[in-house]
């Protein structure tokens, strides 16, 4: 394996739990909750003055008291502190996005297709707002703190030019309906409502929105990691292994689910079980991939009420305090 030069290395793995939460918001105030966090975050990142200066890649920089000032950070977290530093990899808790089909085997075959259709359109709002708050992280590391790169949990060596591809041709299209939506709506502001021309803006506006959500599932597929390389602000690495990955799928061509409590499908797993990356300074270590816990930033980044981000350096072979039940996939 290709030892990592001595700089910084952001993880973004998810937690294994894709399933609804007991009792899911209503659509509308999620969707309230989302464009309230577009703005927040927007104006997070336009208004960051950092008080730790310092690149990120730095080992004499405090990297927890740097993560901590950053927009959205809920918690950081140092489960270990080696006395001679070779690397530095941050791990971003994560919210992770799953297709709908791989959804609806969580909901169980007795759920209507309307029934799945909401659970579904809340669970993306969900993921939603924990990408804004990972974008945000990230595009003040990378303006401000020397962020150079993400290793995104997932994402294979085979599936990196085409994952490249669509990350800049959906960051490309998102920029050119983003800015006719902010023309509509500037013209509507000054349009006196009732008249010909204000309805035709506000058709003209359901156009735009309309083809923003078209696209919405591959932007939330592509994850914070792939808007910004859509920008060019950072580079994105894969962290799985194409083989292992298809066999972990705990899915079978039969249909039928397997639980594997043995393997991982990134190769920090054959190192260590419950590993999900070479630990800071000591190889073959790394996080627990866990399930997440409802309404704690730890667990995921951030929850659904918008708490922030959880970041945490890898723990040196032994598990983080127990947050979440064991991953069913990791053991």
């Amino acid at each position: 394996m290709r030892t990592l030069p001595p700089l910084l290395t952001v993880l973004l793995v998810a937690g294994c739990n894709h399933a609804p939460p007991a009792s899911t918001p209503k659509l509308a105030d999620l969707q309230a909750q989302v464009e309230r966090q577009r703005r927040v975050s927007d104006q997070a990142v336009a208004s960051y003055t950092p008080r730790v200066a310092g690149r990120i890649d730095d080992l004499s920089v405090p990297a927890a008291d740097l993560l901590r000032q950053l927009p959205g950070v809920a918690e950081v977290e140092v489960l270990v502190a080696p006395a001679k530093r070779t690397h530095r990899i941050i791990h971003v808790c994560d919210w992770h996005f799953v297709a709908k089909d791989l959804y609806a085997l969580d909901l169980g075959a007795s759920t209507t297709p309307a029934e799945l259709d909401a659970h579904y359109h809340e669970f993306l709002l969900q993921v939603e707002l924990v990408q804004l708050e990972q974008e945000a992280l990230l595009k003040c590391l990378a303006h401000h703190h020397g962020l150079r790169r993400v290793l995104y949990e997932g994402l294979t060596p085979p599936d990196l030019p085409l994952f490249r591809d669509q990350a800049i041709d959906l960051h490309k299209a998102g920029k050119e309906t983003g800015g006719q939506l902010r023309q509509v709506r500037k013209l509507l502001l000054e349009m006196k409502k009732g008249t010909e021309r204000y309805k035709e803006a506000v058709g003209v506006e359901k156009e735009l929105l309309s083809l923003r959500e078209e696209k919405r599932v591959d932007v939330l597929r592509m994850g914070a990691p792939g808007k910004l390389l859509g920008a060019g602000l950072i580079e994105v690495l894969p962290l799985d292994d194409a083989v292992l990955l298809e066999k972990a799928k705990p899915v079978t061509p039969d249909g039928t689910i397997r639980l594997d409590r043995n393997e991982g499908a990134n190769p920090a797993h054959r190192a260590g079980r419950a590993g999900a990356a070479a630990g800071a300074g000591t190889p073959g270590t790394g996080t627990p991939c866990r399930r997440p816990r409802r309404g704690t930033a730890r667990g995921r980044t951030p929850p659904p009420s918008g708490r922030g981000t959880a970041c945490r350096p890898p723990s040196a072979g032994r598990p983080s305090r127990p947050s979440c039940r064991p991953c069913p996939r990791h053991g």
